[in-house]
């Protein structure tokens, strides 16, 4: 009973934050401009080409470097059971993660005058989403790095389901990583700039989606299917795309737009 009171009190606190919240796009921002949505498209398209069309990856490199074997050794765990569910709970976070900030735009957009921050954030969170997804395609394929469960495949070929796949050779970057940071790092920026919850509880958000991603980066290592270089690299990258690169071009003053600018995306309910 007490556990359930404690629920309810947490339930009511943030229905209440969410309500008394005004998302509003600062009119000084720069817009998400059309250009930008052609881009994004045609980089959904390519990585949805690429990941059909693309040859399996070949093994160009393999084994730890640098800080790589002593994290794998403090990590790494050899019984199966743990390993799967380091993977199934590291898969779960990062969906969580990758919807986050999408539904933080809905959650925005149908607030009272909230529908424009709202579709601005989800362009915004949708356009870094897809450039982390992109490069990781890209580079996981050409890079060919070997997993490390492959040492446990050459021992043992049902160490773990993958062994003998493809996806054996896809070790670098960790895109698990990637995408978990740019979700989260995306949730940090819309919660410090724009009131979605209200109050305490837009910080609460930043930190909490923080830690779930440093989370799904270990567990990436615990599972055996990164090296701590891979999810470094990762958690770096995923920090250009969910934090730098919406800080540059969106959360910050821009010139006052005039009539030779470039088209922006509005979102208005007509009157």
């Amino acid at each position: 009973m007490k556990i359930r009171s404690v629920a309810i009190a947490v339930a009511s606190m943030l229905s209440q934050a969410v309500v008394a919240a005004e998302p509003v796009w600062q009119d000084n921002w720069p817009r998400f401009q059309a250009e930008e949505v052609g881009i994004t498209g045609s980089l959904i398209g390519t990585t949805i080409l690429f990941t059909a069309l693309s040859p399996d990856p070949m093994e160009r490199w393999r084994g730890p470097i640098l800080l790589d074997k002593p994290v794998r050794n403090l990590l790494h765990v050899r019984k199966t059971p743990a390993r799967n569910t380091a993977d199934t709970v590291s898969d779960v976070m990062l969906w969580s993660l990758v919807a986050w900030p999408l539904t933080d735009g809905a959650v925005a957009a149908v607030q009272p005058n909230g529908l424009d921050a709202g579709g601005q954030m989800a362009l915004i969170s949708l356009q870094s989403l897809t450039i982390s997804t992109f490069g990781k395609q890209v580079v996981s394929d050409f890079a060919g790095r070997r997993r490390p469960y492959g040492d446990g495949c050459d021992d043992d070929p049902d160490y773990i389901h993958n062994c003998g796949t493809p996806d054996i050779n896809r070790s670098f970057y960790s895109g698990h990583t990637a995408l978990a940071v740019t979700g989260a790092a995306l949730v940090c920026v819309q919660h410090t700039n724009v009131e979605i919850y209200g109050g305490a509880a837009d910080q609460v958000a930043c930190v909490t989606a923080a830690v779930a991603a440093g989370t799904v980066g270990a567990l990436r290592i615990v599972a055996d299917r990164h090296y701590f270089s891979d999810v470094f690299v990762g958690g770096a990258l995923g920090l250009g795309s969910g934090l730098l690169l919406p800080r540059l071009m969106h959360y910050r003053s821009g010139p006052a737009p005039t009539s030779g600018s470039a088209p922006t995306v509005r979102i208005r309910i007509p009157l």
